[in-house]
């Protein structure tokens, strides 16, 4: 099967070294070091075809979530390179290897991306469209990507988003396609964002998933936080003025000010509410202060929050629901505006 890697460039190869450093990085979750891996040439019909990883077999053996880890993320890069991807599982080492599959189409789309690449933009905008454009391709539901906040607990990270949502709706039928795609798609976003030097993170609600990037380097995404963490991306807007306009025209807007107020002194909370990607109104993200926790806080919280929200909804006539979660010890109260019909 192929020497020693003679050429160290192109698309395969990449795939085989992002492989190894993903790994590396994901090392004290998975319990796995690719110490010892060899990057080598594919070679079929004396041409060129390719790159392999061989990854040494620890001494007790790969375990199913070892494995999982090396076959969704090589699954998710060989998407973003263009090439396809095959895990043998071999004597004393697994082996990846990355075959080319480019066609004229996924040739003219390569030019696509170096169109993009040279645009006098943000590195963040100009990966978020060039993975919108991708994904749509892959007849996956894309919005326009827009700026965006991720709020987590210790910090807000400023960057650009897209939403996607699955190329079939969701059902019981597709439930295994559902859980597949929502572990391959942030394992495909990291592999876009190594690429071009910046952070991303995917976050599911619901039917959607929105992919960020960012180019802060202190943010640690889920895949390699072993800890459950709170994370919440949403459209970043700026007042038009100084002051909050929004206060003036917006009864959401209000109700977050007011919900704020009330609580200010038992959650940590952001100085203004943020926008709600619909943009039917805004939304207050209210995170457990430090020490806070138990059932009976919990359930203190949850139902007085989701009591007041409910009372400002009704006296601002609007669509209010609450999230409560207290696995990782955060409430997100969402107020819309009505719309007419």
């Amino acid at each position: 099967m192929g020497k020693l890697l003679a050429d160290e460039s192109g698309p395969s190869y990449e795939a085989a070294r992002h492989l190894i450093d993903f790994l590396d990085d994901l090392g004290k979750r998975t319990g796995y070091r690719p110490h010892g891996a060899k990057i080598n040439e594919i070679r079929e019909d004396a041409h060129h075809s390719g790159h392999s990883v061989s990854l040494p077999t620890p001494a007790k053996g790969f375990s199913e979530f070892q494995l999982e880890c090396i076959n969704r993320y090589s699954q998710g890069l060989a998407y973003w390179r263009d090439v396809s991807s095959e895990l043998a599982e071999l004597e004393k080492t697994v082996e990846v290897r990355f075959r080319f599959n480019l066609t004229k189409e996924d040739k003219q789309k390569l030019g696509f991306r170096e169109k993009l690449r040279r645009l006098v933009m943000p590195r963040d905008h100009k990966l978020a469209l060039l993975v919108a454009h991708v994904l749509a391709e892959k007849s996956f539901k894309v919005r326009e990507p827009t700026e965006v906040v991720l709020i987590t607990r210790d910090k807000t990270y400023r960057g650009y988003g897209l939403q996607v949502r699955y190329p079939f709706d969701r059902g019981k039928d597709l439930a295994g396609v559902s859980q597949a795609y929502d572990k391959i798609l942030p394992m495909i976003a990291d592999a876009f964002a190594r690429e071009h030097k910046l952070c991303a993170e995917a976050v599911c609600q619901e039917d959607l998933t929105t992919i960020v990037f960012t180019r802060q380097k202190d943010y640690v995404s889920s895949l390699y936080d072993h800890v459950p963490q709170f994370r919440i991306a949403l459209p970043r807007k700026k007042s038009i003025l100084a002051t909050d306009v929004a206060y003036f025209t917006r009864k959401s807007y209000r109700a977050c000010k007011k919900l704020s107020a009330h609580y200010k002194n038992d959650f940590i909370m952001p100085k203004k509410p943020n926008p709600l990607w619909d943009e039917t109104g805004y939304c207050m993200v209210m995170l457990y202060k430090k020490g806070a926790g138990g059932k009976l806080v919990d359930a203190s919280y949850g139902n007085a929050v989701t009591t007041m929200a409910q009372q400002l909804a009704k006296k601002y006539h609007l669509r209010a629901s609450i999230e409560v979660r207290p696995d990782i010890r955060s409430i997100v109260a969402n107020f819309s505006d009505r719309v007419k019909a």
